[in-house]
């Protein structure tokens, strides 16, 4: 096996000396014989020296004897050091006494005897000295077959532990190799330890170690290396001490073979130059520190030179271009040979800098951090294979042929900073897979390295974008600066065609982009095109243009950054856009001036064609946004564009054919012009973002315009709209009343779909729960808002909701206008799942406060529900409450509007009840609807919804129908629950196909007939199809001008017509209190005409109820009191006329108590149109009265009889009464026999209030006797009377019944003389009894004297209350304190 030098060590660290063992302290030595070929002498457990029979070559024999106490001898024979033929025997014997270790030595070499301390010695302080040596031409080793190293001559010697020897004379030593023989004057040598660095590849086992000091003759040292042609290394100037130490290793290998290896260095801060000279080069490349090495074995040599470059980095011309070469981390001078022929070589300086200077501009010599080092080596017929390391380093290279006349440099990676003063060009200029060559009698040029790999040419812009902070209108602005960030390099790609070998090295070439293609990532797609479009660009033929476009299909989108291959223009910031691959950039290759002034360097985008750029083309003049950086940062301020802005923008141009539309793109030096948009169509079917539209206007790489449209919906009533964020320049004054120049923000919101149709996607019931089946939005932009997100404006601080304009299309195609709080809901898109998409419209629906929910309708009328007659479903509307749901399978927008609830009112019962709506209810102002459950599920199906219901109350309302207007025969109860399209205003919702009586009790509630009798409990059970009158119809009309004999209802209302209906089919009452038969029939109806403008209101009503019987109040003997027999009763009443009630009574018939007076039957049998009606306001009273003639029988005589009746019906809904009554307390029978008299009355009163049957009754009955009295001159008389009054009477109020009986004795005189004086005297006793358990009695003494013109009475009364007093009431119970304080006050 050859041999190997360590070439990794040897060109990266120097070789370190073999040295003396550092000192140590002096401690007490131990010799520890650890086995009979192994002794170990240390000094405070430290290993200081070891005789090991393994280390030494030669047949090595160690004798050990410590069978003497206190001594130990050791004996070594037949030793060598490895690889020398230097001898190591010794004899060593160390004698121990009272602590003190003494040490006699004797050595072969140089015949050394010592006797000396071995404590001291160990320290390394104290070696064994021999003044003078002899040293006879001992030979230390062979080089090979190539020479020797040799001792000779007299020195000092000095022995340190570890086998270290140290010499010092006058040439002791001397190395001659190959003719060459290089002198010392001082060798340190020894046996090497395993950690100690080793020349050889393979560290040996057992070496020795000799250096070499105070060298002269070093010039010799010639290199056994043989260069290549044209390669020189030229030595130091002075070349006796090119070195200043050298260092031998020698070693025996494993199988007894011998290698030995030497170098030569110089010292550690040497600064001899070293030369390398090319052939070609002007100037010689330096070398520092150059090191010189070479290793021997019995057949060959290995030779080594290794050096260092320049640390001052030193500039090399060439021809056209300029390298800035010096060390770095990985330059290398490194030249192996074996047998002096190039084995292996790195010649390799770093390259630090590059210039290749161009007319009339300015190149930067930029630093290759990319390449590093610059390879050098031999090229053409002197291609050398040993230099093929050298070649692996690729470009740059600089290849040294001695044919032709100069170098060849040839660069790759290469970056290239152009700058024109006079019109700020400020360009870098890279190629990839083009090398860039100059030399070899070739001017400079750049070339292709590799035809199966695409070439390009990468041009460097500075940042094109300043990201500047943007205020919110409104908002105050501070003093400059504001915030900026300043976006990254752009860079414009081109690719080379293979055909293109070569490109000259000149501005021009380097400006001129127009023959190469752009390189474009493949996402960069144009717009779809007409195929022949393209080719009248590409030939510059004119074709026809008809064809169908070409749809390109767009690749996926770029999941990394572009490479330094494609194009990349990072503007606006953290955006990086790119042109498709028909782009091409127009621009001057020289500066351009005009009137002295000199334009700023631009270049324009345009259209690549065959007679050059077409900067007028606008349909293949496009971008898209490929990337996104720090897509997931935050921006550091507010920005023009927000991050996921910039995100969308890439995301929708990866997704839609549409291309980016560019009107200007310009990139210049101090920053871009842009004025591009983007126009997306949001697809709801595959929402890939929201964002519709992008518009960007910026000079100089300052924005001055930019607009985001997002897609969204109007929340609640799904109307697409679009959020507008615009950001433009504009002049505003700073905190410091200065004009400055701030990007300002706004946000407005614009309708895209004024008119939306319901039922909307997704709303259940067709729709049935909103009033409307189109909402129009009036208001289609709103002014600058603020967006949270509900749609407001105002100042920070004090935002209001803005209220849009919007107006409703009915069921009767009406137009309703109204204002509301609108929320903007951005459409959902692929990054959002449906459950994030729900709960943001949870979110809305939780800000839809009642205050937003509730807008007013203005008195509108409305129609709720389709008609099957024009106003049949419309009522008057105060406010609408609206809602919102989400739908049920996501169907967009995701929510609905619905109506909660309407307050309505009903001018039907208005117009009936002469009341407002708002007044039905007693604790609310509202009559607040709800669409009916039935009706939202079924609609107007006559099978489920026989009644036509489709709205209901939240809470049932009741108003009773005024008297006056029904006649008193019905008293509807106007009781409301709901309202149809049938019967208006209904009393119960699910009116069912048949009457039966728990829908009659709902319907007809507590109206009652006559004031008493419930109308629920008289109308029969029908099939409301054969009898829909049984349910009370309300409904109204609007009754609009007349034109050409039809109504116009364009023009204003002139009139409200309402009309309420009610011809149930009659039964009798459970106790037949009404008695029917099968002719009595029930008719009302109610006809109401407002006229509104001048506003007068008339009415015409006809109530009527024929054959039919009220038995008062009962039927059988003990509740019988009489049986009225109407043929009819009928009332009619009409604005600016006196009600006409008509009662017809057929008969009356009287029984039970009654029964007395059924002779004067006859008499009652029609009251006819003569009897005595009367109308008053409270009510309508038919009486009648027949007077009796006087009977005289004898001394008996009855006068002033009489027999009295009364039906009176209330108009405020009272049961009607009838009394009947013989004479009257105001008028009393009056009956006499002889001298004794009496009189009285009786009267009753029924009642159809089934709790107060008998309303009234009272009865009275007096009787007694006088005698007069006549004396001439006086006369006079005596009476005595006595009597009875009973009545019983139900206090309707306190619904108790109160009963009186009262019993009386009068009697009294007068006495008259001679009518002057008239004396007179009345005794009154009476006894009284009154509910509840109340009786007390009453005496008065009256007397009375009349003298002429004057008279006196004076009253005499004593009262006695004999049970009942405890309720009676107290003063304080009767007097409240304030007219306490007047009663008071008064006596002040």
């Amino acid at each position: 096996m050859s041999i190997e030098l360590n070439t990794i060590f040897l060109k990266k660290r120097r070789y370190s000396d073999i040295s003396v063992p550092s000192p140590m302290p002096e401690e007490i030595p131990e010799v520890r014989i650890e086995s009979p070929k192994r002794v170990v002498f240390l000094l405070g457990g430290e290993e200081r020296w070891v005789i090991d029979e393994s280390h030494f070559d030669g047949t090595p024999k160690l004798m050990v004897d410590d069978s003497i106490p206190n001594r130990i001898r050791v004996e070594l024979k037949n030793a060598f050091f490895p690889g020398t033929s230097l001898s190591a025997n010794l004899i060593c014997e160390i004698n121990s006494d009272n602590g003190s270790h003494v040490m006699d030595l004797k050595l072969d070499f140089g015949e050394l005897q010592s006797q000396v301390s071995l404590a001291k010695w160990l320290t390394g302080e104290h070696p064994i000295r021999s003044e003078w040596v002899e040293l006879d031409t001992a030979s230390i080793c062979k080089l090979g077959k190539h020479g020797e190293v040799l001792l000779d001559g007299d020195a000092q010697m000095e022995f340190f532990p570890g086998w270290i020897f140290c010499l010092k004379g006058q040439t002791i030593a001397w190395l001659h190799y190959l003719g060459t023989s290089v002198y010392s004057d001082q060798i340190v040598f020894g046996m090497a330890d395993q950690h100690h660095d080793s020349l050889f590849a393979v560290t040996p086992a057992r070496r020795t170690i000799f250096s070499f000091h105070r060298l002269w003759g070093t010039s010799s040292l010639t290199p056994a290396i043989t260069l290549p042609e044209g390669w020189q290394v030229e030595s130091p100037e002075f070349p006796d001490y090119l070195y200043d130490e050298l260092h031998l290793e020698t070693a025996v290998n494993g199988n007894g073979s011998k290698e030995q290896a030497f170098v030569a260095q110089p010292a550690q801060e040497d600064k001899r130059i070293w030369k390398l000279r090319l052939h070609g080069m002007p100037n010689p490349f330096l070398l520092y520190n150059v090191r010189y090495a070479m290793g021997f074995d019995e057949s060959t040599i290995q030779a080594a030179q290794f050096g260092h470059f320049s640390s001052e980095p030193i500039w090399y011309h060439l021809s056209g271009c300029s390298l800035l070469l010096g060390d770095g981390q990985n330059a290398s001078f490194e030249l192996v040979a074996r047998d002096k022929r190039i084995e292996s070589a790195v010649v390799a300086p770093a390259l630090l800098s590059f210039a290749a200077p161009l007319k009339g501009i300015i190149v930067e010599a930029i630093p290759t951090e990319p390449f590093n080092v610059l390879g050098i080596y031999p090229a053409g017929v002197e291609r050398h294979p040993g230099f093929a390391n050298t070649e692996a380093l690729g470009l740059p290279a600089l290849q040294i042929d001695p044919d032709l006349p100069s170098p060849i440099l040839a660069m790759s990676e290469l970056t290239i900073s152009l700058l024109r003063p006079k019109d700020l060009l400020l360009l870098r200029i890279a190629f990839v897979n083009m090398a860039f060559r100059t030399g070899g009698g070739k001017h400079a040029h750049w070339e292709q390295v590799s035809l199966d790999t695409p070439a390009y040419l990468v041009v460097y812009f500075p940042p094109q974008h300043i990201a500047e902070q943007a205020f919110k209108e409104g908002s105050p602005f501070p003093n400059p600066p504001v915030a900026v960030r300043m976006a990254g390099p752009s860079r414009l790609a081109f690719r080379v065609p293979r055909m293109v070998s070569e490109l000259p090295y000149a501005l021009e070439t380097l400006l001129n982009w127009s023959s190469f293609e752009q390189s474009v990532v493949p996402s960069a797609m144009p717009s779809p095109v007409a195929p022949n479009l393209l080719l009248s660009h590409l030939t510059g033929y004119n074709v026809d243009e008809s064809n169908p476009l070409l749809m390109p299909e767009l690749p996926a989108q770029e999941t990394e950054a572009p490479g330094v291959e494609h194009t990349a223009i990072e503007a606006p910031y953290r955006l990086i856009l790119s042109p498709n691959w028909f782009a091409g950039w127009g621009h001057a290759a020289k500066p351009v001036t005009h009137g002295g002034m000199t334009e700023l360097w631009h270049t324009r985008l345009g259209v690549r064609t065959k007679d050059g750029i077409d900067e007028q083309e606008t349909t293949l003049r496009t971008v898209r946004a490929i990337w996104c950086k720090d897509k997931d940062g935050v921006n550091p301020f507010q920005m023009s564009l927000e991050k996921e802005d910039r995100r969308d923008i890439v995301i929708n141009s990866s997704n839609y054919l549409e291309a980016i539309k560019v009107n200007n793109m310009m990139l210049s030096s101090l920053g871009a012009w842009l004025d591009i948009e983007g126009n997306w169509p949001y697809d709801p079917i595959s929402p890939v973002t929201n964002l519709s539209n992008w518009t960007h206007r910026a000079a100089m790489g300052r924005d001055n315009y930019v607009k985001i449209v997002r897609e969204g919906y109007l929340f609640p009533f799904g109307h697409r709209a679009a959020h507008i964020t615009v950001t433009e320049r504009r002049c505003e004054l700073s905190s410091s009343q200065e004009m400055v120049a701030y990007l300002v923000s706004w946000d407005i919101v614009v309708v895209r779909e004024p008119e939306r149709f319901y039922p909307a996607p997704g709303m259940p019931n067709e729709g049935r729960n909103f009033p409307f089946t189109q909402v129009r939005v009036k208001t289609l932009q709103t002014p600058h808002i603020v967006l949270t997100p509900w749609i407001q404006v105002g100042e920070k601080g004090f935002e209001k909701d803005f209220l849009f304009q919007l107006e409703g299309k009915d069921y009767e195609d009406n137009w309703k206008p109204f204002t509301t709080a609108i929320a903007f809901v951005e459409a959902p898109t692929e990054k959002i799942t449906p459950e994030q998409y729900k709960k943001i419209i949870e979110e809305r629906i939780k800000e839809y406060t009642p205050e937003r929910q509730k807008r007013s309708m203005d008195g509108q009328k409305l129609a709720f529900a389709p008609t099957s007659k024009p106003g049949d479903t419309e009522f008057v509307v105060n406010l609408l409450t609206f809602g919102a749901e989400i739908t049920e399978k996501n169907e967009l927008p995701g929510f609905y509007p619905h109506m909660s609830t309407a307050d309505v009112k009903i001018p039907a019962v208005e117009q009936i009840t002469g009341a407002d709506s708002n007044n039905l209810l007693s604790n609310n102002n509202e009559l607040l609807f709800q669409y009916d459950d039935i009706y939202r599920r079924s609609g107007f199906d006559k099978e489920i919804n026989p009644g036509e219901v489709f709205l209901n109350l939240t809470k049932a309302v009741s108003k009773t129908f005024p008297g006056d207007k029904a006649g008193a025969i019905i008293t509807p109860d106007l009781s409301i629950k709901g309202l149809s399209r049938t019967y208006g205003p209904v009393a119960v919702n699910a009116i069912k196909k048949f009457l039966d009586e728990d829908l009659i009790g709902s319907i007809l509630g507590e109206a009652k007939l006559l004031g008493g009798i419930l109308l629920k409990e008289i109308v029969e059970k029908v099939k409301l199809s054969e009898y829909p009158g049984s349910i009370p119809q309300l409904t109204n009309r609007v009754i609009y001008p007349k034109v050409n004999g039809q109504e116009d209802k364009n023009r204003a209302p002139e009139a409200i017509e309402t009309l309420y209906k009610l011809e149930p089919l009659m039964k009798s009452d459970p106790e037949n209190i009404f008695e029917a038969n099968k002719d009595t029939t029930m008719k009302l109806s109610a006809l109401i005409y407002t006229k509104l403008s001048p506003p007068e209101s008339t009415y015409d009503v006809t109530g009527e109820l024929r054959n039919f019987k009220v038995n008062l109040i009962g039927t059988d003997q003990t509740t019988q009191f009489l049986t009225l027999h109407f043929n009819e009763l009928t009332f009619k009443a009409r604005s600016g006329q006196k009600p006409v009630v008509t009662p017809k009574i057929e008969n009356v018939e009287f029984g039970g108590a009654l029964q007395f007076v059924i002779s004067l039957q006859d008499f009652l049998k029609s009251v006819g149109e003569d009897s005595g009606i009367d109308v008053t306001p409270l009510g309508v009273s038919v009486s009648s009265s027949m007077a009796i003639p006087n009977v005289t029988l004898g001394i008996l005589a009855l006068q002033n009889l009489t027999f009295f009746t009364r039906f009176n019906l209330p108009f405020d809904g009272s049961p009607a009464t009838f009394y009947f009554a013989f004479a009257s307390r105001e008028n009393p029978f009056v009956l006499t026999v002889g001298t004794f008299g009496g009189g009285g009355f009786f009267g009753i009163m029924l009642s159809l209030d089934k709790d107060n049957p008998v309303k009234l009754l009272e009865a009275s009955l007096e009787f007694g006797g006088n005698q007069a009295l006549d004396l001439g001159v006086a006369s006079g008389g005596i009476y005595l009377m006595a009597g009875i009054y009973y009545r019983m009477e139900n206090d309707a109020a306190t619904n108790k019944r109160i009963c009186q009986l009262t019993g009386y004795v009068r009697c009294g005189g007068v006495l008259q003389v001679l009518g002057l004086v008239t004396v007179s005297a009345e005794f009154y006793l009476s006894l009284n009894y009154r509910d509840p358990g109340k009786a007390w009695g009453q005496a008065t003494l009256t007397v009375k004297i009349h003298l002429l013109l004057t008279s006196k009475s004076v009253d005499l009364t004593v009262e006695k209350q004999f049970s009942g007093s405890d309720g009676d009431p107290l003063i304080e119970e009767m007097i409240d304190e304030d007219d306490w304080y007047a009663y008071s006050s008064a006596f002040a």
